[in-house]
């Protein structure tokens, strides 16, 4: 699961690049003259998306892991449903074939769905973690140790923003000229930081009875951090 988190990491430095386009137009006051703030959104929706993605991952994997013998099954796991074609499929073939049918029909089922909000992020982690307080030991593992409440109430607001930037153009109201809501830098990396402390905390609470050490915070402040983090090797 290790190399899920790994592309988390690289999908949300990828979002360094709008912010470094962003300073540099700030920096030599062109912002007056050119709007870059959807630079800004961009790295909103970016890091909503590789949350989305990184929880799509674990839970193939997890699940991945089940199907082989190598993770406990969960009651949503056992109620994975599996037509009979696919299921006489697997019959005939050997276990790396298994696997790949396995996958495939994991992403069939689930790549179509969102997994930005607390509760479908808590639904799909069902498949591979059987434990009802959920998002109270997500809050507990993240900085500060913050309340379950509010860890909830800040993702979905952020998820409310990002739907309101790809859906609605960020968009106050449709009367012209449009008017859109205003968005600032400092709010951006918050989020940013917010959504990678949640990723990280998701990642150590489902391997917390495995043999793969947790991790501490990913300071994104710091780019640095991106490649001197000394990341676990284990899979």
């Amino acid at each position: 699961m290790i190399d899920a988190l790994r592309l988390f990491y690289k999908l949300i430095e990828s979002t360094k690049t709008a912010d470094i386009m962003y300073r540099h137009f700030h920096m030599n006051n062109m912002g007056n003259v050119v709007d870059c703030s959807d630079l800004l959104r961009w790295r909103w929706v970016q890091s909503v998306s590789a949350l989305d993605k990184f929880v799509h991952d674990i839970v193939k994997i997890g699940m991945v892991e089940i199907f082989s013998g190598h993770r406990i099954a969960t009651p949503k796991y056992n109620n994975f449903k599996i037509g009979l074609a696919t299921l006489t499929s697997m019959l005939l073939s050997d276990d790396i074939e298994k696997m790949r049918i396995m996958e495939q029909q994991i992403f069939k089922q689930n790549g179509y769905k969102a997994f930005q909000t607390p509760t479908n992020i808590s639904d799909a982690l069902s498949y591979i973690w059987n434990e009802n307080s959920k998002w109270k030991l997500i809050a507990a593992q993240m900085p500060c140790s913050p309340n379950e409440d509010d860890v909830k109430t800040e993702l979905n607001n952020i998820s409310i923003r990002r739907n309101q930037i790809v859906h609605e153009g960020d968009c106050q109201s449709d009367i012209l000229p449009l008017q859109r809501q205003n968005i600032e830098k400092e709010d951006v990396d918050n989020a940013v930081l917010f959504i990678s402390d949640i990723a990280e905390s998701i990642y150590n609470c489902i391997i917390t009875t495995s043999s793969i050490p947790c991790l501490t915070r990913f300071h994104l402040a710091n780019p640095a951090n991106v490649v001197s983090r000394n990341i676990p090797t284990t899979v």
